[in-house]
């Protein structure tokens, strides 16, 4: 297990280099360039070329594309992220202590769907073709087609507006105690309306290897030797059941972050969803780029995560 995870963390070195490279073009791509922000129709009015290009060479953007991809590329190993435009702050500090706030919610939001969605696809498993069975299907198909910023604002009317039982926004009250009975208050609603979607999906897919795995000779086998169907279904049939379950979970990590990213600005999270989203709008690119590589390499950790997961559930998986 060692040696697969370090020669992992190797691979995952010129899969680092790649995403760079990514980040990086992405923002090239874009219309426009950093000297824009400061360059307005208005002020470009007053300023003669000279001005203009001094303006340019200050931000770096009088040499070539390949030129400042290196020399971001070597603050970025320092650990330097450079300074956002808006707010007048060093990225790296900015987007740490943002991302924490963003862990909580979307970590929140995975948990409550895997723990719902697998405790629910073994219920219904078991009860194949039941009311049960048929009625949650049903409801699935309308978890998994309802995309984040739909189900939010649906949330935010329906139990912080219509009927106010959670709060409409933030992350602590601006009154009275800011502990942790205070943040799982406003935690509630935007984690559960997170995990909608992604409970739904882990629903189906456990409820699927479930009825796979119970129909294998190990477990009809077991069945005739008398033993208790709870132990049968909890610790023999579920934990092969699983595997395919945690590749969905893993493969969930991207759509959790792109929905939390709507629904930090719906519900005013003050995570790096909405820093992320003022950044697009002000064209802030050191932030954009900042935030898009922790994106990217989230995604990445998500995957060796999985991997290793296999074989702590099934022993079987060996990566010699």
């Amino acid at each position: 297990m060692g040696r697969y995870i370090l020669r992992r963390l190797l691979i995952s070195i010129p899969i680092i280099f790649v995403i760079t490279i990514i980040v990086f073009a992405l923002v090239e791509l874009a219309p426009g360039d950093m000297a824009d922000y400061f360059l307005s129709d208005e002020s470009i009015q007053y300023m003669s070329e000279e001005d203009i290009q001094a303006v340019r060479e200050s931000l770096g953007m009088d040499a070539s594309a390949p030129t400042r991809y290196i020399r971001w590329l070597g603050r970025l190993v320092q650990g330097d992220l450079g300074y956002s435009f808006i707010r007048n702050e060093n990225v790296m500090e900015l987007l740490t202590r943002r991302i924490k706030n963003s862990v909580i919610l979307m970590g929140s939001g995975l948990l409550i769907a895997a723990v719902v969605g697998i405790i629910l696809g073994v219920f219904i498993s078991l009860r194949q073709y039941s009311i049960w069975d048929n009625g949650l299907t049903g409801l699935s198909f309308i978890g998994i087609s309802m995309p984040a910023f739909i189900a939010g604002i649906i949330g935010l009317y329906l139990f912080a507006i219509k009927i106010p039982i959670f709060p409409t926004g933030g992350m602590y009250s601006t009154r009275g105690d800011r502990g942790l009975m205070d943040l799982l208050w406003h935690l509630v609603l935007p984690a559960v309306i997170l995990s909608i979607m992604h409970a739904a999906r882990i629903m189906r897919y456990t409820r699927f290897s479930m009825l796979e795995v119970i129909k294998q000779d190990y477990i009809v086998t077991a069945e005739a030797k008398g033993m208790k169907r709870r132990v049968i279904i909890y610790r023999h049939a579920l934990k092969n059941a699983l595997i395919p379950v945690i590749t969905i979970i893993g493969l969930s990590v991207p759509m959790v972050i792109v929905g939390a990213i709507f629904l930090e600005t719906i519900y005013n999270w003050p995570g790096m969803g909405t820093l992320y989203h003022r950044a697009v709008l002000s064209r802030d690119y050191p932030i954009i780029m900042g935030a898009n590589l922790f994106i990217a390499m989230t995604v990445l950790a998500a995957n060796l995560l999985v991997d290793i997961i296999y074989a702590i559930v099934d022993p079987r998986v060996r990566y010699e």
